[in-house]
């Protein structure tokens, strides 16, 4: 799901801020953390009475509930109120759903009442890194306090203080009754997790698997290309062809192609070839006009024009290719470290 700055409302005025529609708001952008930013309240509409709430962000993310990770079921419901209620994304870390605001920020949660109708809210601050250094703190807003979960188990429930003890027992009398059990503790509810797709992974092992498969197809053809130029140029014979047609293409945007087909004759019979040239060779190259070529004594089929520069334009436009491919992965893999190295923090933070 995408972030959502394109709602958010900055303001940096040092005293008491209104917010009366409801979306986020920055409080805080720039080198400060949290415990060095000015308390300064953001006033939120109470859902029920529309007075007004104040919503400290900096109390909250300081001192608040952090409910970024999983790791109980009270956090979980809190989690799910964000996600209905504030529009909040999710990812997962092993089996831990982590919960994510305002530009990938860590929330935080703290109880506060409506100073006029008295009900109970959850006031909800994100704070965290943005980029290296810069650090943002936004005041969510008001969501509802999650209703408490009811037991399964009719023994958890409290004991009615209505009901009278039992005056009639004897307590040195033993029981004829089996002792129950020890109530075991409930087991965790198995947290949810995102559904695999088939085509996600589809489309990721394409995503991967395409760009390798071409590289190895650009670097074969231009290996190829180099092998045979390089040795027509060290053993092949030379003759003198003739020019019977050439073509180029020059459009902006695309690679510029040039193509001529030469004729050259040996032992009586006509051998015809078309070839990618470079520009100088082909801007010399006339139709009916005579140039080198040179063969192969084995096998007349095979022929380049001499002097043709191609091979090395195509050495260099690979080698931008290669560079190019190194710094696209080289920033793919600083971010996967990265983004291991915050959700690894996240899980000490959540476990210890």
């Amino acid at each position: 799901m995408a972030e959502r700055d394109d709602e958010v409302t900055e303001d940096t005025a040092a005293s008491v801020r209104s917010q009366r529609t409801g979306r986020p708001v920055i409080v805080s952008d720039g080198l400060l953390h949290v415990g060095e930013i000015e308390a300064s309240p953001v006033m939120f509409r109470c859902r029920i009475c529309d007075a007004e709430v104040p919503l400290d962000a900096v109390s909250v993310a300081s001192s608040g509930r952090d409910v970024h990770v999983d790791t109980d079921a009270e956090i979980a419901a809190i989690q799910e109120v964000l996600i209905a209620e504030l529009d909040a994304t999710t990812r997962y870390f092993d089996d831990l759903r982590i919960v994510e605001c305002t530009a990938r920020l860590s929330p935080s949660v703290a109880p506060v009442r409506c100073p006029g109708c008295g009900a109970s809210w959850l006031a909800v601050a994100s704070f965290g890194e943005v980029q290296p250094a810069r650090w943002r703190l936004v005041a969510e807003g008001l969501v509802s306090v999650p209703e408490p979960s009811e037991p399964d188990d009719p023994h958890d429930l409290p004991a009615d203080p209505a009901d009278p003890p039992d005056l009639l027992a004897d307590p040195s009398e033993p029981s004829d009754l089996p002792a129950e059990p020890p109530d075991l503790p409930p087991e965790p509810p198995a947290r949810a997790r995102p559904p695999e797709r088939w085509w996600e992974r589809f489309v990721v092992v394409v995503a991967l698997v395409a760009p390798v498969v071409f590289l190895g197809w650009l670097h074969l053809g231009v290996a190829r290309e180099w092998r045979e130029s390089r040795s027509l140029a060290a053993s092949g014979v030379v003759a003198m062809a003739q020019v019977v047609e050439r073509s180029g293409s020059s459009v902006p945007g695309n690679a510029d192609r040039y193509v001529i087909t030469y004729r050259f004759a040996l032992d009586g019979r006509d051998y015809v070839r078309s070839i990618d040239v470079d520009r100088a060779t082909y801007d010399a190259s006339a139709e009916g006009a005579t140039l080198e070529v040179r063969y192969d004594a084995a096998n007349p089929e095979r022929s380049t024009v001499a002097r043709n520069d191609r091979v090395s334009t195509l050495l260099a436009l690979v080698l931008l290719v290669d560079v190019a491919v190194a710094g696209v992965v080289l920033v793919i893999v600083r971010s996967a470290r990265r983004d291991v190295r915050r959700s690894a923090t996240v899980v000490r933070r959540a476990v210890g």
